[in-house]
């Protein structure tokens, strides 16, 4: 099997935001590398999957906000002090 693990950006505002990810992947993690904010997810392209996008749908949350509804947590990161969590699709 072969995985590769991809790097997506995200930006840190409120509301959703559709990306096109390869099919059957999974978000692995959430964070900002330098000042670029994104997730990695992992993706086994063993199907040639990468080559398959998808469109999903995020969220960026702070903490002390409403949570959108219908959605699964993923992660969470601090940003300059401030704690944000992702949520996805179901």
């Amino acid at each position: 099997m072969t995985r590769r693990i991809l790097k997506y950006p995200l930006k840190m505002t409120a509301g959703t935001q559709t990306v096109k990810i390869p099919a059957n992947s999974e978000v692995v993690h959430f964070g900002v590398q330098g000042d670029n904010p994104g997730f990695f997810i992992w993706v086994d392209d063993v199907y040639g999957n990468i080559n398959y996008p998808v469109e999903k749908t995020f969220q960026v949350v702070g903490t002390g906000w409403h949570l959108p509804e219908g959605v699964k947590y993923i992660s969470t990161t601090i940003v300059d002090g401030y704690v944000w969590h992702l949520f996805g699709e179901e």
